[in-house]
């Protein structure tokens, strides 16, 4: 072999590997940042979800006791009688 001939090695140089690095890294830190926030809008939703089940359930309640609201908010039907609109 000849001292100024160089053989092809295989494999990665230094900074091929450093930049593989850098960019692994750069995106483990992306997904760590995202990671908690994931969790907070999953709790909000749960939140929010039941929040809506409760509203839901306290409607239906109330809609099964219409005579014990107050007039005011009680469903009224107007019928028109010989011309003249009467409460039914």
């Amino acid at each position: 072999m000849m001292a100024g001939t160089r053989r092809q090695q295989g494999g990665a140089s230094l900074v091929e590997v450093l930049v593989a690095i850098l960019v692994l890294a750069i995106a483990i830190l992306a997904f760590i940042r995202l990671y908690p926030s994931g969790f907070l809008a999953l709790k909000r939703s749960g939140q929010s979800e039941a929040a809506t089940r409760l509203a839901q359930q306290e409607l239906e309640r109330l809609k099964g006791r219409q005579d014990n609201l107050p007039y005011v908010i009680a469903p009224i039907k107007y019928e028109v009688v010989n011309g003249q609109t009467v409460l039914v």
